[in-house]
């Protein structure tokens, strides 16, 4: 039985500092060991976990792999660290409840790690990511994120006049996500009967006092650890954002792409490079509108609320990122 030790689960949010977290502070953990990428995707039964569906998942193979690292790593807890535990945010965060609930059934004492950002900056940066990556191609609009529809009342089907509308829907699967995914009160609500318990941190503490946040991850693994004096700040490891013209340039060489396989790189990206630096004030102020149309649409006032009164967290030291009501 594993029930000894603690299995901490640090589970993103994505674009809060993960990479930071993992490179130069949880390896610090000296009676934690910690345990992330490849090895949360690539092991199977880690795998299973957060992409097979009922069908083809096996509780008692996690049980087992999570039984045979405490017996690789003696007398030590174990952190789990991967953001892809909270579901894939360009597929809508598919599958991030059942993580959660096979998780919660595991045999052991398991208690949840997870940051949280600004709903505002959180989109922007993922939206900046998936450009640069070249998953995604158009414009900050209902294709990257959508906002919650009315539904169809069965008169509409029962009239027969009811067309086909994504926009309808309250998760548009035609959309990467939805900004529901970003109420994370509702998430809260959904882990804190499940585990231990479950320590929120927001993103905002640790790029404001990094050393702040430290100390309560000590208080959390029950251990002292501490930064380097070149770790102080996030600085340069975080995922630095495009220029606006370099940001309308990848969209359109993004689109591109398959032109540039037959006519040639060099040829086709220069087009998209000039076409782009002529666009990017344009692209820029809409981007901005349509991010705006986003945020007011979503309504995160009364959510951000819950979290600053039901879960006592300090979202009001930074009112440009969490809006309240």
């Amino acid at each position: 039985m594993t029930s000894r030790k603690k299995l901490f689960v640090h589970v993103g949010y994505p674009k809060t500092a993960s990479s930071f977290l993992q490179q130069k502070v949880f390896p610090q953990l000296e009676r934690t060991a910690f345990i992330s990428h490849p090895f949360t995707q690539d092991n199977q039964a880690l795998n299973k976990l957060q992409y097979a569906d009922d069908a083809l998942y096996d509780p008692a193979e996690l049980q087992r792999e999570i039984d045979r690292l405490f017996m690789m790593n003696p007398g030590k807890n174990l952190l789990l660290s991967d953001e892809h535990f909270c579901g894939l945010s360009f597929m809508n965060f598919i599958n991030r409840g059942s993580i959660a609930q096979r998780l919660a059934k595991l045999d052991l004492e398991l208690e949840i790690l997870i940051f949280i950002r600004g709903q505002e900056a959180i989109i922007k940066s993922l939206y900046n990511q998936y450009l640069k990556m070249g998953m995604y191609d158009a414009p900050m609009d209902r294709p990257f994120i959508s906002t919650p529809g009315r539904g169809m009342p069965y008169e509409d089907y029962e009239s027969c006049a009811a067309t086909w509308e994504s926009k309808r829907r309250y998760i548009d699967q035609m959309s990467l996500m939805s900004t529901e995914h970003f109420k994370y009160s509702k998430l809260l609500d959904f882990y804190t009967p499940l585990f231990a318990r479950t320590h929120v941190f927001l993103y905002e503490d640790l790029v404001a006092d990094p050393q702040r946040v430290v100390t309560k991850l000590q208080a959390v693994f029950a251990e002292e650890f501490t930064l380097d004096p070149g770790d102080q700040g996030l600085g340069g490891r975080r995922n630095t954002g495009l220029a606006d013209h370099r940001l309308t340039e990848k969209m359109y060489r993004n689109r591109m792409r398959g032109a540039a396989d037959r006519l040639g790189e060099r040829l086709v990206f220069g087009l998209a490079r000039r076409y782009a630096k002529s666009r990017a004030k344009q692209f820029s102020r809409e981007f901005e509108r349509n991010l705006a149309d986003i945020m007011a649409a979503a309504d995160f006032a009364a959510d951000n609320g819950r979290l600053a009164t039901e879960y006592q967290l300090a979202v009001g030291q930074y009112p440009a990122h969490y809006p309240l009501v």
